[in-house]
């Protein structure tokens, strides 16, 4: 699995913490029409969980057809506050795509 640092074809990537995205991140999201709400879905990522961020095209197990993009961050401190930092980030993601914001996964790594 190659990956690379920056920019997802259509999606900018916002400044900040390095980004690593699978070769076929940038395909994905512009085959389903979201690519500025991986856009800014990364940006929110970022806000919550300051670092590097891993981003992924992961396919659903049991659904077959079905992709979704995972965001991978490493968090630490008291798990209330990981948790609390994660559903803001569900809202906010709910809130930039819409619809689509089931296509957005962020999984957090704990670091202590």
């Amino acid at each position: 699995m190659a990956l690379t640092t920056g920019h997802v074809d259509d999606a900018r990537i916002p400044p900040g913490p390095s980004v690593e995205t699978q070769e076929d991140v940038g395909a994905v999201a512009r085959r389903l029409g979201v690519c500025d709400e991986l856009e800014r879905s990364i940006a929110t990522a970022g806000e919550f969980f300051p670092g590097p961020i891993e981003v992924n095209v992961r396919h659903d197990p049991e659904i077959p057809n079905v992709e979704y993009f995972e965001l991978r961050v490493v968090g630490n401190g008291a798990l209330d506050d990981l948790h609390a930092r994660r559903m803001a980030w569900l809202r906010a993601t709910a809130r930039i795509a819409g619809k689509h914001a089931g296509l957005f996964c962020l999984s957090v790594d704990i670091e202590e």
